[in-house]
């Protein structure tokens, strides 16, 4: 017999974290500049994620930059419990802990695919990420998403080189997390 989660989960849990992952909304409301409630779940949920959106922002560059591994950027994609969050907050059908545990394993593989092809494309046009310096962080508001979700865009150079990093965040309870892909622009 599968356990269930909370009674207002969705059983349509491959739809809605691919539908976060693989839009890129770019309606939004004004750019804001950075400086650089939860619902009951069962105990075997767990959360992780950031307590403000610019931690995220910041941890990630510290990932590019090679101050921290990939397997630390874990914290800040979604979890299991955010998963259930996701379904808790867009559908009304349960799913079980395997579907949540499955989809959040495939998202963050997902997510961690992006982070290495961004470290990646960086190093295409010569950035030296060890040397790499952020210079500022900006959100946009991404309207009706009913996870308070913003687009983080992270502006960061090195010698001659200027690039923008850019990935939407969403906030589940009280937490952020990197939720859509992760993505490298030299401008």
């Amino acid at each position: 017999m599968k356990k269930l989660l909370h009674p207002v989960l969705s059983a349509a849990i491959p739809g809605l974290l691919f539908f976060f992952l693989f839009q890129s909304c770019d309606r939004g409301k004004a750019v804001v500049t950075l400086p650089v409630s939860t619902a009951s779940m069962p105990d075997s949920v767990h959360f992780s994620g950031a307590d403000e959106l610019s931690v995220c922002g910041r941890e990630l560059f510290r990932c590019l930059r090679g101050e921290k591994n990939s397997a630390y950027l874990k914290h800040f994609l979604p979890d299991s419990g955010a998963v259930a969050l996701m379904f808790q907050l867009t559908h009304s059908k349960p799913g079980t802990l395997h579907e949540v545990d499955s989809l959040t394993r495939s998202g963050a593989n997902l997510l961690l695919n992006n982070f290495k092809q961004t470290r990646e494309g960086g190093l295409m046009v010569n950035v030296d990420w060890s040397k790499a310096t952020l210079d500022k962080m900006m959100t946009q508001d991404i309207e009706d998403d009913p996870m308070h979700g913003k687009n983080l865009y992270i502006y960061g150079s090195q010698g001659d080189i200027k690039f923008k990093i850019s990935c939407r965040c969403l906030l589940l309870g009280n937490k952020w997390f990197i939720g859509d892909g992760i993505s490298f622009l030299k401008y």
